[in-house]
C-alpha cells in the first residue's frame, strides 16, 4: 500500500462514524506502516483528532503509537485552555467598549464544531474587527499586556496586509488582530472579490467560551474557510478540509445561496475543489444543486487528480519547490534565500515566541539550524534524487496544470444554469 492510499484510509477513518467500519478500516493498516501513518497525522495536526477516535472505538493500534498520540492531545489541551482564557479577557474588554469583534478560523471552529476543543489544534488566536475599531481594538490588546513580535508601520499594514502581525500575551498566546479577510496578493486570490460589509450585516450574534461575540452567516463560513484553504494552495490542507466537513454535517446548508455568493466572491472553482476533495477523501457526497450549477471545463478527470496530490503530498513532495529555486541561482543568492527565508529575524522570533527586539534571538540561531536540518535533511536528499528522474517533473507538470485551471477565470463554465 503506498502513501496516498494509507492517508486516504485515515481520512475516512476521520469521517467514519461506524464502529465496524471504522475497525475494517484501522485494520487494514500494518505493523510496519504506523510509523508513517504517525509522522502523517503529527505533520498535519491530525494527532489529537485521530487519538479520540482510537480511544473512543478501541481501535487497533501499536500501543508506543498510542502514548505519542496521547502526548499530542495533551498538548493540545494544555495550549487551548491557553488560548481561551486570553481569548475569554480580549472578548470581555471588547464587549466593554462595544467593539464588534469575530473570532475566526481554528479558535471558533473548535468550540462550535468539535466535540472536544482540544481536538482542532492552532498555532494562534484570529479575530476580526471592522476597520474603523482596528486602532480601539491595539489598545485594548496593548492594556492586556499583548505586545507585538515585531516593528510594523501601521498605514503600510493597514494597506497591504489583512492583519497587524501576530501580539503575543504574558503567557506566549498569539493574537493576530485582522481588518480584513483577504489581500490580493494570494496565490489564488488575484481574482477573489469579499463584500466585507455583507461579512457584517448578514452576520449574528453569538456566544463563545461564555462571551458575547459574533459569527459569520453558515454560507460566509464556509466560503471563507475555502479560500483559506487556496490561499495556501491546497498544500496538505486535510486539517482545514475536515473544519468544512464539520461545519457541513451540523449546519443546514442554503445551497443555492452557497453557490451564488461563491460566483459573487469569484470563488466557485475553490468551492467546487473543497467540495469534490470533501466527497473524494470524506465520502461526502456533492449536493446535486452543486452538481447541476458548478460544472466547469477542462480535462476534470486530471484536475481532480491533481488536487489530490497537492492535498496529499509528502513534504518532500511540497519541500520541490524550494529545492526548484536553487537550481537557477548562484552560490550567494543561495546563501541570501536560505538566510531570509529560513533564518530571518522575523522566522526565528515567530518560531521561539521572542521579540525581534531582544539579543536573546541570537542565542536560537545555532538551534534553529540543528531543528530545520533535522526536518529537511532527507527531503533535501530526495529531492535531489528525484529531480534527476521523472517523478519530481510529473508532480511539477502535475501542479503547474491545476494552478492554471484554477486561476483562469475565462470561460468556467461548460453549463452554467
Amino acid at each position: 500500500m503506498n502513501n496516498s492510499e494509507l492517508k486516504k484510509i485515515i481520512c475516512k477513518i476521520l469521517s467514519c462514524k461506524d464502529k465496524i467500519e471504522l475497525v475494517s478500516l484501522s485494520n487494514r493498516i500494518t505493523a510496519e506502516n504506523w510509523n508513517y501513518i504517525y509522522d502523517f497525522l503529527l505533520s498535519y495536526n491530525l494527532c489529537p483528532l485521530f487519538y479520540s477516535l482510537v480511544k473512543q472505538n478501541d481501535l487497533n493500534v501499536p500501543i508506543e503509537i498510542i502514548k505519542k498520540l496521547h502526548k499530542s492531545y495533551l498538548i493540545s489541551s494544555a495550549l487551548h485552555l491557553k488560548k481561551t482564557h486570553e481569548l475569554k479577557n480580549v472578548l470581555l474588554e471588547f464587549n466593554k467598549e462595544n467593539i464588534d469583534v469575530m473570532p475566526l478560523k481554528g479558535i471558533y471552529l473548535a468550540e462550535k464544531y468539535y466535540e472536544n476543543s482540544a481536538l482542532r489544534p492552532m498555532v494562534d488566536i484570529d479575530i476580526l474587527v471592522k476597520p474603523d475599531d482596528v486602532k480601539k481594538a491595539l489598545y485594548i490588546l496593548e492594556k492586556l499586556g499583548f505586545r507585538c513580535s515585531k516593528d510594523y508601520d501601521h498605514d503600510f499594514q493597514i494597506n497591504n496586509h489583512k492583519h497587524l502581525p501576530a501580539f503575543y500575551s504574558k503567557s506566549n498566546v498569539a493574537i493576530e488582530l485582522h481588518f480584513t479577510l483577504f489581500t490580493h496578493a494570494g496565490y489564488y486570490l488575484k481574482s477573489v472579490k469579499i463584500d466585507l460589509d455583507n461579512i457584517w450585516s448578514t452576520s449574528s450574534k453569538t456566544i463563545l467560551y461564555g462571551q458575547k461575540t459574533t459569527q459569520m452567516s453558515v454560507e460566509n463560513l464556509i466560503l471563507h474557510l475555502c479560500v483559506h484553504i487556496a490561499e495556501d494552495k491546497f498544500k496538505q490542507k486535510i486539517l482545514h478540509l475536515f473544519d468544512v466537513f464539520q461545519v457541513i454535517k451540523n449546519e443546514n446548508i442554503n445551497w443555492q445561496l452557497l453557490i451564488s455568493k461563491s460566483k459573487e466572491w469569484k470563488a466557485e472553482k475553490i468551492l467546487y475543489c473543497v467540495l469534490l476533495s470533501l466527497n473524494n477523501l470524506f465520502n461526502l457526497k456533492i449536493n446535486d444543486i452543486v452538481q447541476q450549477n458548478l460544472v466547469f471545463k477542462g480535462n476534470m478527470s486530471e484536475i481532480e487528480c491533481s488536487l489530490e496530490k497537492k492535498l496529499l503530498c509528502d513534504l518532500s513532495s511540497q519541500s520541490f519547490e524550494m529545492v526548484s529555486n536553487f537550481k537557477h541561482r548562484n552560490f550567494i543568492d543561495k546563501l541570501k534565500y536560505i538566510k531570509y527565508t529560513l533564518f530571518s529575524d522575523y522566522s526565528v522570533c515567530m518560531f521561539y515566541g521572542i521579540s525581534d527586539k531582544s539579543f536573546k534571538k541570537y542565542f536560537y540561531y545555532i538551534p534553529r539550524f540543528f531543528y530545520l536540518f533535522k526536518k529537511y535533511s532527507k527531503h533535501f536528499i530526495d529531492l535531489y534524487i528525484l529531480r534527476k528522474g521523472r517523478h519530481l517533473q510529473d508532480t511539477s507538470i502535475s501542479f503547474n496544470l491545476f494552478d492554471e485551471w484554477i486561476q483562469n477565470n475565462e470561460q468556467n463554465f461548460k453549463n452554467n444554469k
